[in-house]
């Protein structure tokens, strides 16, 4: 749906059945919690030119273990402890953006199996091994 090519009237009637498959698509890529706090992963400019070739889309990488951890020393969801936690363990969290993200896929580039999450944009999450570690 979303790189079809269609015509206004088209549009305008698809748009009303509220097809999941035409709504952008965010990639959340889950990343070590050392990796995050330094910005380093060597995988992800092979994600990125995947995501690119595939249909593009923001990319969005993130720790589960870092977030863990700053869930666990704010001691709430209040987003202002969350963030002063964060920036005390070394780097910003990425929950806001993933909380906003309208669809998101997560890739995993860690060796652990792959966690099937769902964020508060609904179930249009999907847990998947990217193509270029497979390699």
């Amino acid at each position: 749906m979303r790189e079809g090519d269609w015509n206004p009237k088209e549009i305008e009637f698809l748009n009303t059945l509220l097809f999941i498959t035409a709504k952008p698509v965010v990639y959340l890529v889950n990343i070590g919690h050392d990796e995050y706090i330094s910005k380093k992963n060597k995988y992800l400019p092979k994600i990125a030119a995947w995501i690119k070739e595939n249909g593009g889309g923001p990319m969005l990488p993130f720790s589960a273990e870092f977030e863990k951890n700053v869930s666990l020393a704010a001691g709430s969801a209040d987003a202002a402890q969350r963030e002063k936690a964060a920036a005390d363990a070394g780097a910003a969290t990425m929950v806001p953006k993933i909380t906003q993200a309208p669809t998101t896929t997560c890739v995993s580039s860690t060796t652990s199996p792959l966690v099937r999450t769902r964020s508060s944009a609904g179930p249009s999450v999907k847990a998947q091994r990217h193509p270029a570690l497979l390699v």
